[in-house]
């Protein structure tokens, strides 16, 4: 009883976390940009030459630098 009431606890908890943008290379990848350029990317720089003049907002910047300098001390 107790194992089928913390299994659909957990079903529940992971169904309505938000499903934002997970794609971790991305994310390296902006974090390494801020640390060689010192500046948040403004255009989406790493996409095909038809969308890559559009803005970008990078509403993540912050944990996109911290896992980049977590990333480059591995």
């Amino acid at each position: 009883m107790l194992a089928n009431a913390l299994s659909a606890a957990f079903v529940a908890l992971v169904c309505y976390l938000p499903s934002g943008d997970d794609d971790l290379w991305w994310t390296l990848e902006v974090g390494d940009y801020i640390r060689a350029e010192g500046d948040v990317p403004r255009t989406a720089l790493w996409t095909i030459d038809a969308l890559r003049d559009l803005p970008y907002v990078c509403h993540s910047w912050l944990a996109a630098l911290a896992l980049s300098s977590v990333a480059s001390a591995f």
